[in-house]
């Protein structure tokens, strides 16, 4: 019972996450989710940025505790899927690491040395999504249907991933709809391998 709720710490990390992004839309007048980056609702003197920092916080310490527990899961198995679990579990830390101490400079500003490290960090997150996804597909010992669904998020993630860095270099209008699509499919897979850890274990 105890580590089913571990499990279902993954499905909360995501609903938080998506609370957070939509809470601070609504919150921020002439904020466009097709346009702007979600950093730029916690970025540098942003308003709101208490509320949403919280939540952004809660949603990363959700997401390292279930890595953890998706790590206790696989810890039997290959060393690919623990690493994969490892690298979930930074990505949370990442993340952390990024809402609370690298905020994103504000458009048109001066960059400082925080902004500049949080493309750094927003860059070895998005690189550990993808490896996370991919570790604990191949680390797996069966070629199932959940296999199937990882390694098609995995190929999912990338092409968005590349997509996005596209937009973002590019300065398209369309850049922050990029970044929801990429972040989005990473997390419906961490909602549906929370998913199926909890059906496995309801099976027990």
């Amino acid at each position: 019972m105890v580590r089913r709720l571990f499990f279902v710490c993954g499905i909360a990390a995501v609903l938080l996450y998506v609370a957070a992004v939509i809470t601070g839309g609504v919150l921020r007048p002439g904020y466009n989710h097709l346009s702007m980056a979600i950093s730029e609702l916690i970025e540098t003197g942003a308003p709101n940025k208490a509320l949403l920092d919280g939540l952004f916080i809660a949603y990363n310490a959700l997401l390292i505790i279930f890595a953890w527990a998706l790590g206790m899961t696989v810890r039997g198995g290959s060393g690919l899927s623990v690493s994969g679990a490892a690298v979930l579990a930074a990505v949370g830390a990442l993340g952390l690491a990024m809402t609370i101490f690298f905020p994103m400079d504000p458009r048109g500003s001066a960059a400082t040395l925080t902004g500049t490290l949080h493309l750094v960090v927003a860059g070895a997150l998005s690189l550990g999504s993808i490896l996370s996804i991919l570790f604990l597909a191949l680390g797996s010992k069966d070629r199932d249907a959940f296999w199937t669904y990882s390694m098609v998020s995995f190929v999912l993630v990338l092409v968005a991933g590349a997509f996005a860095a596209y937009t973002a270099a590019r300065g398209s209008p369309l850049m922050g709809l990029a970044e929801r699509l990429t972040i989005g499919l990473f997390l419906q897979w961490v909602a549906g391998t929370s998913g199926r850890l909890i059906k496995d274990d309801l099976g027990r």
